[in-house]
């Protein structure tokens, strides 16, 4: 049977369409302005907005905090410029050469970057700034000096142009370009994992996405962009300086320019860009020469300012106020079919499978840290379509096992085998996801800059195209008793939802195995209810195995099928419910020595 749901109105896309009509509507006056000063402006507001935009992309999605962008900038300006001047090689094929020089760099030096967190990856990048320029200033790239004069010789062959008319209309058409490349990207498959490795590296690849691959993905394009507008850049100013391309103070402008508008949007490095073009000029008027040094001290404290006190930039302040006049702007209606049968679910196991065949085997698993054994030669099997209970005392190393099964952590000794497959070698949990295990974490880890619906479309992209993703994240959604909250962004939401949205990612890969830690903890008796009746609907429709760690005994006694206790590291008991429960040893490890004595004379 069908059943048409209609998701609303995507308040996003209607703000996206009058970005384009704001900017043909410059293109339309910048065609009539005829002050100079005012076009200057235009040419380089507009030309930030690239810029701004194009830092989004690795620094707003994808979650790396560059302060070094500034290098790519100026290699695609030196680049069309020193091939324009030596080999009289038009910039507009110049700026593509210098394209691809920069994105090569880039991968050189990010890439291996990409495995510093925070702040340690925001000082590798002001280090290759400087990099690049010592090697500019050393090389004197340029006949006679480091700096590089361009002949003023119009023509649309050199992008060189006697009225500012041209640069203003050549400027939109260029963030027109950058915008619907930005637009794109955000609603591909690439744009989710993008977006979802900026919120949360570690639960994005638990739910399939590579995040070196991606954010590798980000950086070319990024990279490849602001290297093009390095181009422009110089056949506008026809000058190009180390000190003016390669500069500090500009990197942190460029990013400025995204933060202040509203990181991750699209129309924040717009708003950002033009705002702080026209405060710049305002500050060089009224500073003067002495700007160079204060103008670093202004832009590194609106930097704090805003990275404190208003982290979603000027867009979030605004965006409230106006959210009745986005509503009633026109866009479309995004409606979705939920057909059951439009995916495949796992088929339902009979009760002679689930107690015969064999989805997971732990063999003298062991992990060191140190002199401290985490894991002792641990060994277990899980049973498809049964709820296996994982329990011990506090440190007893039942997350570690969960590490250890997910690819968070490589065993010391031992052997994982899923299926018949050992994937004990396998130290990647993007590669573990996509074998076949789903996790979720004690401490739960949602994309909280995207909306429910977003958090689990992440993961249904693993094996689905978008249309079929769709249907399916809304099939979990529904299933985990999320459907009222899935245009709720994630962060909004209390524990006991984002408990349930923990279990939806988890689900969201079509995972055989899912792996659930503490998924409990922290709410009250009537939401473990709840969510007690959510696992048994999960293991009812879809027939997934699962394996739960829990410290609530009244809940995981009633939920699973068997159990297996943890005690230091070691297995000391594995049975049905009722067994563990009066097992002296259990009791022991829980409750101590005198409690065992009483249990084994009762």
């Amino acid at each position: 049977m069908r059943r048409s749901l209609k998701f609303g109105l995507n308040i996003k896309f209607n703000r996206e369409y009058a970005v384009f009509f704001f900017l043909f509507l410059f293109i339309i006056v910048s065609i009539f302005i005829k002050n100079e000063f005012v076009l200057h402006l235009l040419v380089l507001s507009f030309l930030y907005a690239s810029l701004g935009s194009a830092w989004n992309i690795v620094g707003g999605m994808a979650g790396q905090f560059s302060l070094g962008h500034a290098a790519f900038l100026g290699i695609g300006a030196y680049s069309s410029a020193f091939l324009y001047l030596k080999y009289g090689l038009t910039p507009w094929i110049g700026m593509i050469i210098g394209g691809v020089i920069s994105v090569f760099v880039g991968i050189l030096v990010f890439y291996p970057s990409f495995r510093l967190r925070e702040f340690y990856f925001v000082i590798a990048t002001i280090a290759f700034l400087e990099l690049i320029r010592s090697i500019i200033v050393y090389w004197r790239i340029s006949e006679g000096g480091i700096d590089t004069y361009i002949p003023f010789v119009p023509s649309l062959k050199n992008m060189i142009f006697e009225a500012k008319n041209s640069y203003a209309i050549l400027m939109v058409l260029f963030l027109i370009a950058v915008i619907i490349i930005e637009i794109l990207i955000k609603n591909s498959k690439m744009g989710y994992y993008i977006r979802a490795i900026g919120e949360n590296s570690d639960a994005a690849e638990m739910v399939g996405v590579s995040s070196s691959r991606y954010k590798l993905y980000a950086l070319i394009i990024s990279a490849f962009i602001t290297a093009i507008a390095g181009t422009f850049f110089a056949q506008y100013f026809l000058f190009v300086s180390p000190t003016m391309v390669f500069s500090f103070p500009l990197s942190v402008q460029i990013a400025l320019f995204a933060i202040m508008g509203g990181i991750g949007t699209v129309e924040g490095p717009i708003i950002g860009a033009i705002i702080l073009t026209i405060l710049d000029t305002y500050f060089r008027a009224w500073i003067g020469g002495s700007y160079g040094a204060v103008g670093s001290l202004i832009y590194g404290f609106m930097l704090m300012i805003f990275v404190i006190f208003l982290p979603g930039g000027i867009l979030s302040w605004i965006e409230p106020k106006f959210k009745y006049l986005f509503k009633k702007l026109p866009g479309p209606v995004d409606e979705m079919l939920i057909e059951r049968e439009s995916f495949v679910l796992p088929k339902e196991l009979t009760k002679s499978e689930r107690k015969n065949e064999i989805i997971l085997e732990v063999k003298s698993l062991k992990k060191n840290f140190g002199g401290l054994t985490a894991v002792n030669s641990l060994n277990f099997k899980v049973h498809k379509g049964e709820i296996l209970g994982l329990i011990g005392p506090n440190g007893s190393g039942k997350t570690t096992t969960f590490n250890l099964l997910s690819g968070f952590l490589k065993p010391s000794e031992g052997k994982i085998l899923f299926e018949n497959e050992e994937i004990s070698t396998i130290n990647s949990p993007n590669r573990i996801c996509k074998k076949g295990i789903g996790r979720t974490f004690q401490l739960v880890k949602p994309f909280g800059g995207m909306t429910v619906f977003e958090n689990v479309m992440v993961g249904a992209l693993l094996k689905r195209g978008i249309s079929e993703a769709k249907n399916y994240s809304a099939y979990i959604i529904k299933l985990v008793g999320l459907w009222d909250f899935r245009y709720e962004y994630a962060r909004a939401l209390p524990l006991p939802f984002l408990k349930r949205l923990e279990i939806a990612k988890g689900l969201s890969t079509s995972p055989k195995l899912l792996l659930l830690d503490e998924c409990m903890a922290g709410l009250n008796a009537t939401e473990k209810k709840e969510l007690m009746d959510v696992l048994r609907n999960i293991k009812e429709k879809l027939g997934i195995t699962l394996m739960i760690i829990e410290h609530d005994m009244k809940s995981i006694m009633s939920l699973s099928d068997r159990i297996i206790v943890l005690n230091y590291g070691s297995k000391i008991a594995e049975g049905k419910p009722e067994e563990i429960s009066r097992n002296a040893a259990v009791i022991s490890a829980y409750l101590g020595l005198e409690s065992e004595k009483n249990a084994k004379n009762s």
